[in-house]
């Protein structure tokens, strides 16, 4: 627990810097702190930051998914797609498991 507090302050530091994995950082954390929807807030602003971060979009889908908001978890999959630079194998992937 205490990595995953130590993970979100570092997150926070980060996002002061504008580097987009700070989202996805935090997500994470605040994943494993089982804390699903404020890891799915924090990707909300992220993706409305940086919409061109695909991994951002992807965990994000994975995260509404379990969440079982699957109509917002298509869309956040579909968005990661029209990135540039997107690994559309990493994405239909997850939307294959979590879909």
């Amino acid at each position: 627990m205490q990595s995953m507090k130590k993970a979100i302050k570092i997150a926070g530091q980060l996002e002061k810097l504008r580097f987009s994995s700070a989202f996805e950082i935090a997500a994470q954390a605040y994943s494993g702190l089982e804390n699903l929807e404020k890891a799915v807030s924090i990707l909300e602003r992220g993706v409305n930051l940086a919409p061109d971060v695909w991994l951002n979009w992807q965990l994000l889908g994975n995260y509404l998914s379990d969440l079982q908001r699957f109509e917002d978890a298509a869309s956040a999959y579909q968005n990661a797609l029209k990135c540039p630079k997107a690994q559309a194998g990493s994405i239909q992937l997850n939307q294959a498991i979590f879909g």
